[in-house]
């Protein structure tokens, strides 16, 4: 199927260190167990021919676990914490733009009662948060000084 393994094996399944190239030009070099990734390893994903993301951190069953940093193409990056694959725990998201979230996600959403948020055109915003909406208490102060608090 075009797919390229160089590492070791453990009952005819990808088991220890590897490192992995599949097809469409995804590559994943770093710890497998049963044939999944497990542990540390780096992953830079391709789709559609194109680069679409690279994680660098823990996996589990597969998916992104623990600690780990993404970026994707576009420019955006995450560094925090990781569960069942998607964004979970503090961490810090990065816009391509300059924007910088710091803050708890759930489940890839942005959901935390104590997030900063500032942006490149010198606002910030400390408070809460739900799926990238203020939402609770806050303060968001303007460049100019301004400032709403509520």
């Amino acid at each position: 199927d075009g797919t390229i393994y160089k590492g070791q094996f453990r009952r005819d399944k990808f088991d220890g260190y590897g490192e992995l190239e599949q097809r469409d030009g995804s590559k994943y070099s770093g710890h497998f167990k049963s044939g999944e990734f497990e542990g540390q390893g780096t992953l830079v994903k391709f789709e559609r021919g194109k680069k679409a993301y690279q994680y660098e951190g823990g996996f589990a069953a597969g998916l992104f676990e623990g600690e780990g940093k993404l970026v994707y193409a576009g420019g955006n990056s995450y560094e925090g914490g990781f569960r069942n694959g998607k964004k979970n725990g503090r961490g810090i998201f990065k816009y391509e733009s300059g924007d910088v979230y710091e803050g708890c996600f759930r489940d890839d959403a942005k959901e935390d009662t104590n997030c900063t948020i500032t942006r490149t055109n010198g606002t910030k915003y400390v408070g809460g948060i739900v799926n990238d909406k203020y939402h609770g208490r806050g303060r968001l102060e303007k460049s100019n000084g301004e400032y709403y608090e509520g």
